[in-house]
């Protein structure tokens, strides 16, 4: 949990930096009110099952590192795409999704859409 807050607090003091100038006291305080409702809802969801989610993804990454490295680029393909909609299908994953678009921070949807493309150029190994 500490680690998603300290994301949502970079992310949130990156724009302020750079816009410092530009933006309005009602946009700053805006932006701290998404971003208590942001970690307020992130409180609520199961850690114990985000951390599953991480070891898990550490795990899939080494698998499809290794595929990569045999030269077996078609599994890894086929096996990045399949874990991936699998995570985005989670329930947690769903409701970090919700949580982290109050910041406007989303993980994309389209990102294994690409790789699921037959005549895509983009491929799990060369990422």
């Amino acid at each position: 949990m500490k680690n998603i807050v300290a994301v949502l607090s970079l992310a949130v003091s990156l724009p302020l930096g750079a816009q410092e100038f530009s933006m309005s006291a009602e946009d700053i305080a805006a932006m701290q009110k998404r971003a208590q409702e942001a970690e307020a809802c992130m409180a609520k969801i199961d850690q114990a099952h985000l951390l599953e989610l991480q070891a898990e993804g550490e795990q899939k990454l080494t698998e499809i590192t290794a595929l990569c490295n045999a030269g077996k680029r078609n599994e890894a393909q086929a096996t990045a795409i399949g874990y991936g909609k699998s995570v985005m299908a989670d329930p947690v994953m769903k409701e970090l999704q919700a949580c982290l678009g109050l910041m406007n921070m989303v993980v994309p949807q389209a990102t294994w859409a690409e790789l699921e493309r037959e005549d895509t150029p983009t491929h799990v190994c060369d990422l």
